[in-house]
């Protein structure tokens, strides 16, 4: 069958030729027309947890925030990686987490919360 198809089209090359003009053609329509929203985000929830601790040396805040914050998160239930990154008096924690059941503007508007607050 493989070798009749093969043959044909030896033997057809114009046909063959407008028939991947047209596909060709066809394609670059659906990508062009293609709104942006069709494309899904699939992208992992991430939330930016960023905690200051004035007027201490990145390796104080490395020991005493951001080591202990990372590895609370990493405990958090379908908690994939925790990104950790001190700076001059400051701390900075990425968390890559799958939940689904949670909305994302939930997460978004805790941010802004200090320790203690609810």
């Amino acid at each position: 069958m493989l070798s009749g198809i093969i043959d044909w089209s030896g033997r057809n090359k114009f046909i063959v030729l407008l028939a991947t003009l047209f596909i060709t053609i066809g394609g670059i329509y659906a990508v062009i027309k293609t709104p942006i929203d069709a494309l899904p985000d699939l992208s992992d929830v991430q939330v930016i947890v960023y905690t200051e601790y004035p007027g201490q040396a990145p390796q104080v805040v490395e020991d005493q925030v951001t080591y202990p914050l990372t590895t609370a998160m990493l405990s958090v239930p379908k908690s994939k990686v925790v990104r950790g990154f001190s700076f001059f008096g400051a701390s900075s924690h990425i968390p890559d987490c799958c939940f689904l059941h949670i909305r994302v503007a939930f997460p978004r508007s805790r941010q802004a919360l200090y320790p203690g607050q609810k």
